[in-house]
């Protein structure tokens, strides 16, 4: 059995490799910085009791990016929740602006599948199985949200 100590390193490890990158998922899915959080947390906590190799970080992170998912999505059913790119107010670079921006206009499913594919190098079928989703229906949403990206993209270089 495993010591409160043992315990309090394995959390710390798994913080550290991280939490950072779970709450920047979670944010720019759900828009909301209360929420990330509560999300971060839930798939943090969730992800460390489920995996058996506590010293395997990349276990860890997908089962957290899956239970984030399931959390975003019940969120984002919420009545009076609504899930969007994260508020652009404070001091950003235009670049980051422009993404968040051309985030806000896709759907919830959009934007966690391009940001596991973007930020994660996550193929479809590879994010199709992080999801939980059949490839065909995780093929045409990535497509969308690609199609979107690049329109959003042309229509700020018109």
């Amino acid at each position: 059995m495993e010591t409160g100590r043992e315990i309090q390193k394995q959390v710390e490890f798994l913080y550290q490799a991280a939490a950072r990158q779970l709450y920047n998922m979670a944010l720019y899915t759900v828009g909301d910085r209360e929420a990330a959080e509560e999300i971060t947390i839930h798939a943090f906590t969730g992800a460390f009791r489920k995996c058996s190799d506590k010293t395997n970080v990349d276990l860890f992170k997908e089962q957290s990016i899956k239970l984030i998912y399931r959390h975003g999505r019940k969120l984002q059913r919420s009545p009076d929740r609504r899930c969007t790119a994260p508020e652009t107010a404070g001091q950003i670079s235009a670049g980051k602006k422009e993404f968040i921006q051309m985030l806000s206009g896709l759907s919830f499913d959009e934007r966690y599948i391009l940001l596991l594919f973007c930020w994660h190098g996550f193929s479809v079928r590879q994010i199709a199985k992080a999801i939980g989703r059949p490839v065909f229906l995780t093929r045409r949403h990535f497509e969308s949200a690609i199609h979107k990206a690049v329109n959003y993209r042309t229509s700020c270089v018109d």
